[in-house]
């Protein structure tokens, strides 16, 4: 996973789930059982990126994020082909992950450029604020 500003407990859950899936992969493929990852890119129409986005009145961009469907996809081709990992990113989001995974440096210089720094600090003065009863 590629840093992104703020999300630290987020990281450590994804790259522990990704590196717990494939130990169990690797010393339970001998007794039958099986385990896939799908690691996400932004995904539009559903789950947590969509929600912040709508509450920050964003609106996500299709060139950079896949639609819900195609992750639904991307696990039936895991169970189906028995795949140990597939990435659900468009177009250039795979190529850029890539370069962030080879030069980690790369990352936090990213998130400068494309604005994620501050969205993400928008993000956590939304979440401080109290909640709203309806």
């Amino acid at each position: 996973m590629s840093p992104f500003p703020c999300t630290e407990a987020y990281a450590a859950a994804k790259d522990g789930l990704i590196g717990f899936t494939r130990v169990l992969r690797t010393d339970y493929r001998g007794r039958g059982a099986n385990a896939s990852v799908v690691v996400l890119g932004a995904i539009r129409d559903a789950g947590q990126g969509q929600r912040t986005a709508e509450e920050l009145g964003l609106k996500l961009p299709p060139m950079s994020t896949s639609p819900a469907c195609t992750v639904a996809r991307a696990v039936l081709a895991a169970i189906r082909r028995d795949r140990a990992e597939i990435v659900v990113m468009p177009g250039p989001g795979r190529l850029i992950k890539a370069l962030m995974d080879l030069f980690l440096g790369l990352g936090p210089a990213m998130s400068q450029a494309v604005g994620a720094n501050a969205t993400m600090q928008a993000v956590i003065k939304l979440r401080k604020q109290p909640a709203k009863i309806a």
